[in-house]
This record gives structure tokens, sequence and C-alpha cells, in this order.
């Protein structure tokens, strides 16, 4: 496999050497949309504007307005800020047996034309 993009790994997981497992291409890009949805905007000192608002529906109702609007936020943020991908789809389903939300973000790696499907749950 030709390596195109890679990071660490978010949760700094060891690989079978001791070091921190290095991420590449599709991984690499799943890891940046966690870090893009779950860094507060105006968190990272010399990157003020990375990151997402979603802190701000913390305490609001598990509805599917509120669901709606995270999922909003999600495109919005994705769409600034990862440029490796277009979205084609967030859905942001509640599941009130885990008190939160189930997010699935369809997209397409521009630069392969592969689909990219990332799947989280986000508790509030």
């Amino acid at each position: 496999m030709v390596e195109i993009w890679s990071d660490i790994n978010n949760k700094l997981r060891r690989d079978k050497s001791g070091d921190v497992r290095k991420e590449v291409n599709l991984d690499c890009i799943a890891c940046a949309i966690e870090n893009i949805l779950l860094t507060r905007r105006g968190e990272r000192v010399m990157r003020p504007e990375f990151g997402s608002l979603l802190e701000k529906y913390l305490f609001e109702p598990l509805s599917e307005s509120t669901a709606h609007l995270i999922a909003l936020e999600i495109l919005d943020s994705l769409k600034k800020q990862e440029n490796r991908i277009d979205v084609k789809k967030v859905e942001v389903a509640v599941d009130e047996s885990i008190g939160g939300y189930r997010v699935m973000v369809e997209a397409v790696v521009r630069e392969l034309g592969v689909p990219l499907i990332w799947n989280r749950v986000i508790i509030v």
C-alpha cells in the first residue's frame, strides 16, 4: 500500500514494537475527522478556528431537533476543515438506551475516489 497521508493514532495506541501506532491513508483521515469534531473550537492555541462547536449541545435535550443541529455542525466543521473529503451525508440518530447519539458520516476521499464511512457514538 502506498502511503499518501499519515498521522499518529489519536488514542496513542502502541504497535508491536512499542512505538505509537501510525495511521495511514483512510485511517489517517478518520483520525482527522475525530480530531476536528472532538476538539472545542478555540482550544488549539495557534489554531483558534480548528475544531467544532459540538460542546454547545452537551446539556441540550436528547431529541431529533438537537440531532439535526448536531448534524449541521458536523457537516459545517468538516466542510471547512477537512479538504481531503467530500461529505455526502451526515446522519445523527438519537439512542436513548445510551443517552446519546449515533453519528455516521459518509464521504468520498477526493484524491482516491473511494468512500469513507465514519461511525461513532456521542454521549451528551
